[in-house]
């Protein structure tokens, strides 16, 4: 059985943030590269919803509000998974000395 691009972007995009999540636990004094990760891989998602969803359907003529909002939430959750672990760290690590 063939399995549709949707299910390998997804697939793709999750295993993305998976790696982001570890890189964000181990190496806590990069929130500036978690930042960055998180925001590129919303632009590369919506580019990629773009050419296997919408080009072809209906939804098309309400695809930019969706794109603007799903791009705005996806920044905003790059920078909260980046700094909230980063900042439970260094309170964690001053804490302990």
């Amino acid at each position: 059985m063939k399995r549709p691009v949707a299910f390998w972007v997804d697939l793709a995009v999750k295993a993305a943030l998976l790696a982001l999540l570890l890189v964000a636990v181990l190496f806590p004094d990069l929130p500036q590269f978690a930042i960055g990760f998180g925001m590129l891989s919303a632009i590369v998602w919506e580019v990629a919803e773009y050419f296997a969803f919408i080009r072809d359907s209906p939804e098309l003529a309400t695809a930019y509000t969706d794109t603007l909002g799903d791009l705005v939430l996806g920044t905003s959750g790059s920078v909260v998974a980046a700094l909230v672990p980063a900042s439970l760290w260094r309170r964690l690590r001053g804490a302990a000395i």
